[in-house]
């Protein structure tokens, strides 16, 4: 344990080993832009996603959004919808085998 090398598995074949997660594996390396008006950054933190608007808007620089809660493992997919009039929505996959449905205007898990 500790040495962060890889973990033999009890499977009976000997060439089977389970490769422990990297150190930054609730990095916010997931991430997307979008949004209504396609200012929103989301990311994955953890078992949320973190939502910012990083651009300066009607002179206003308006930063964090919000996050959004819901997953009880951590996030390992995400994304905004691209047609318009889901433009504001977002979806997210998680390692506890669900996927959420969000409203990024306000926040919201619709499912």
């Amino acid at each position: 344990a500790g040495g962060g090398g890889p973990v033999p598995m009890a499977t009976g074949r000997e060439s089977s080993i389970a490769i422990p997660p990297a150190p930054n594996w609730y990095g916010s390396a997931l991430g997307d832009w979008g949004g209504a008006d396609g200012t929103l950054y989301a990311y994955a933190a953890r078992n949320a996603v973190v939502i910012v608007r990083p651009e300066e808007t009607h002179g206003a620089c308006r930063r964090f959004v919000g996050t959004l809660v819901g997953h009880t493992n951590r996030v390992t997919a995400l994304g905004f919808g691209r047609q318009r009039g889901v433009a504001h929505l977002l979806v997210s996959g998680s390692a506890d085998t669900n996927l959420r449905l969000w409203d990024t205007d306000s926040l919201r898990c619709l499912r």
